[in-house]
């Protein structure tokens, strides 16, 4: 196990970003959404850098790693490309491509390549209008020099063409019990004369009822898993869609062509590209994973009219044909944490729920997992059976995780 200095405060051999602890006074930066990825070379870990507390965004940040140096279980050295910049912007949410065994590429010594998406509400993609028709493809060459003494990695960008995509809505959810909210709505004098089950955590007077079965969030339309196979670089994110005439959150993927120059710079294009939806439900976090056969999954969560937050996936080609929509993992009930409720986390609640998608290869088989609600209880069941609902959840909160092997 590895600890590495990534404050970026001038402190521990880091560089000084400048960030600070309330927007004045200077302090360490923080190393947001780290993701991971690897080429023949390397292993490459994105993060986005915001203030520890304050309130900026410095930039998408690389930190890159010699695979024979941690194959060797010795000393390791850590390369910092640092602040990477989109057509002026900083980066956001670069995520680096993930390759089954042996699919890499050779481009000028050495090359990883990463996807990002640019719409948001311009706090960190300096877009603000939560749409775009265009992502970004970066690549980080010269890879090969990471086993040297004196890495000099090189870094580009650039804006290509794409569908548009456009920040999700909030996600509804099929009604169900829901005993965390039922207890901060509890009226009665369980603990004494006005004092309901919400005296269980907090303090009167009574200011957030009533709760209401949450919307969770969607995130946003960032990048989500990168997928490098056969030359083509895939990857997928939320988009809002008009499916049955109404507003749900779904999938983009994109399937895209990239190159290095002569001169170590990156080009290419969208190649395939395409929206996933399901009338009267949402599809949020997507996870893709491709196969050497030109085999390959999209996993996601579904929820709506129709289902409790589930794990779902549809299969997808190296000619881009999509399958239907399977349930790996049907919900068993409503997502009932405490970011859904205004006493917990105020007015409006923030609704975060579960964590994110993944997917990966195994020779020609592929692993998914998806956040989904695993299990249920009413409101008795739950203050009675030690707020667990009899060990099948926390007190507050209910998601899980549905690990499955699909044979595409």
């Amino acid at each position: 196990m590895y600890y590495v200095p990534a404050q970026n405060d001038g402190e521990d051999g880091t560089p000084d970003h400048g960030c600070t602890l309330d927007g004045t006074t200077p302090g360490p930066c923080f190393q947001d959404y780290p993701h991971v990825g690897a080429d023949k070379y390397g292993v490459y870990v994105s993060t986005n850098e915001y203030d520890l507390f304050g309130p900026s965004y410095s930039g998408a940040q690389v930190f890159a790693f010699s695979k024979a140096e941690l194959a060797a279980h010795g000393t390791i050295r850590v390369t910092l490309v640092e602040n990477l910049i989109l057509e002026g912007t900083p980066g956001f949410t670069v995520w680096p491509a993930i390759s089954p065994a042996g699919e890499y590429s050779r481009e000028a010594n050495g090359t990883e390549y990463f996807l990002s998406t640019v719409a948001g509400d311009g706090s960190e993609t300096g877009n603000p209008t939560g749409t775009a028709r265009f992502i970004g493809l970066w690549a980080l060459t010269n890879t090969k020099s990471l086993n040297s003494a004196t890495p000099a990695l090189k870094y580009s960008s650039r804006a290509i063409e794409s569908q548009t995509y456009v920040v999700p809505p909030k996600s509804d959810q099929k009604p169900g019990d829901i005993p965390l909210g039922d207890c901060l709505n509890d009226t009665s004098d369980l603990f004494g004369p006005g004092l309901g089950c919400w005296f269980l955590f907090l303090d009167p007077p009574v200011t957030w009822q009533p709760e209401v079965e949450s919307t969770p969030d969607s995130l946003d339309s960032r990048m989500q898993q990168t997928w490098y196979v056969d030359g083509v670089l895939w990857g997928a994110s939320g988009t809002s869609v008009k499916v049955g005439g109404d507003l749900k959150a779904g999938i983009a993927w994109f399937a895209v062509d990239p190159q290095v120059d002569k001169k170590g710079k990156v080009k290419g294009e969208v190649e395939k590209e395409g929206y996933i939806a399901l009338k009267d439900n949402n599809l949020t976090m997507p996870a893709i994973a491709m196969g050497t056969n030109g085999k390959g999954v999209i996993a996601f969560s579904v929820l709506g009219e129709d289902y409790f937050p589930s794990a779902g996936y549809v299969t997808i080609n190296e000619k881009g044909k999509v399958g239907p929509i399977h349930i790996a993992g049907e919900g068993l009930g409503p997502d009932d944490g405490f970011t859904s409720y205004k006493g917990f986390v105020g007015d409006p609640p923030r609704t975060r729920w579960g964590d994110y998608g993944a997917a990966v290869t195994d020779g020609h088989d592929i692993w998914i997992a998806s956040e989904y609600i695993a299990q249920t209880c009413d409101f008795e069941t739950w203050l009675l059976g030690d707020l667990t609902c009899d060990g099948t959840r926390t007190a507050f909160a209910n998601w899980a995780t549905r690990i499955s092997l699909v044979h595409p």
